[in-house]
């Protein structure tokens, strides 16, 4: 006996693997750091220029009407202030447009159910469409915590009950597997930054340098010590000693980062900086760091003996990681000999102040 097919299976397994297919698309676009910046509306013009973003968004838009049938889609996103449409139309010759629109308070947009649009308010939405191209059915679907998108089609009560409930499951995949994304970039982020500071913690050094030297020639690697830190704890207590760390950490930040550079946390109060710039310029910014903490407000108010020794050396081609971080402390321990409050280069172990 010939077993027939159930039509309503094939339906439903044919919606499921879209699901996971679409789910997968925005789990991509969700993880390029493109997609990041295109909620923030800052970056978002230089996002949006992006050709890796604009094919991501291309995919989910065709891979929703291919899903539901529709003539049109148009995803947003809640961006702030503003809001981010991506649209594909067949009757606009099927082209790929992206927008910004600015937020409406009695906006559809932050419905929380599924939409279906009467006639009136079809027409009312559509003052663009001439009238024989506007649609005989539209609805709107929400995406919780991200937007939504509307989709149309020219079969007057097109978005049955049905598909209603089906497109209400769609939006909630996409947002749950946005959010569930989102916490797991979260944890591993979160997972590489020392907790005290925020700053890259040691288990990052390695990946963090490839990532830098893969883009840059002229590299100089710093081990910077707080000198004094000790009496610090013992005479001004811990805590005073962890707002002496946190400061370095954000002074370090605030200069290394203008030079491309990365500040991790190497170990209770020294750090390792990698710094992509020449000799004379990587001198020049650990000595103004170096004066800076001494001469700031919190070591005045505090009225601290207090100081930074710095040992710093140049990444070599032929040279391991571990090894570059040796010759950095070794320069380092130099500058402690020669009285702290220092910046020694170890230059194949030829020593000099810069």
């Amino acid at each position: 006996m010939i077993s027939k097919k159930n039509p309503l299976k094939k339906e439903v397994d044919t919606q499921r693997s879209m699901l996971w297919f679409l789910g997968e698309i925005m789990k991509t676009a969700y993880e390029t750091a493109n997609f990041n910046d295109l909620m923030n509306s800052s970056t978002f013009m230089e996002a949006i220029n992006s050709v890796k973003s604009i094919e991501v968004m291309k995919s989910a838009t065709d891979m929703i009407m291919g899903v539901t049938g529709s003539n049109a889609c148009s995803l947003w996103l809640d961006n702030k202030d503003n809001i981010v449409i991506f649209e594909r139309n067949i009757y606009n010759n099927n082209d790929f447009k992206t927008y910004i629109t600015e937020k409406s308070k009695n906006s559809i947009l932050y419905k929380k159910e599924v939409h279906v649009y009467d006639e009136e308010e079809i027409r009312i939405s559509s003052p663009n469409y001439c009238e024989s191209n506007l649609p005989k059915s539209k609805i709107h679907v929400p995406i919780e915590g991200l937007g939504g998108f509307f989709l149309e089609h020219c079969e007057k009560d097109y978005f049955t009950v049905s598909k209603q409930l089906f497109l209400q499951t769609l939006g909630s995949f996409i947002g749950f597997n946005i959010r569930t994304t989102n916490m797991l970039v979260f944890t591993s982020k979160k997972s590489e930054l020392d907790p005290m500071t925020q700053i890259y913690n040691r288990g990052c050094l390695d990946k963090i340098f490839d990532s830098i030297k893969a883009k840059n020639k002229d590299i100089f690697i710093a081990l910077i010590d707080i000198d004094y830190f000790k009496s610090i704890n013992d005479e001004k207590g811990h805590d005073i000693g962890d707002e002496i760390i946190k400061y370095v950490s954000k002074l370090l930040k605030f200069y290394i980062k203008s030079l491309d550079g990365e500040v991790i946390r190497y170990g209770g109060d020294e750090f390792v900086v990698i710094i992509p710039a020449d000799e004379n310029l990587c001198g020049n910014v650990l000595n103004i760091i170096r004066d800076t903490y001494k001469n700031s407000d919190i070591i005045k108010n505090l009225n601290l003996k207090a100081s930074l020794t710095i040992g710093m050396t140049k990444y070599l081609p032929d040279v391991e990681l571990k090894d570059l971080i040796k010759m950095a402390d070794e320069a380092l321990y130099k500058g402690k000999d020669l009285g702290k409050d220092i910046v020694v280069y170890n230059q194949n172990n030829t020593f000099k102040s810069v």
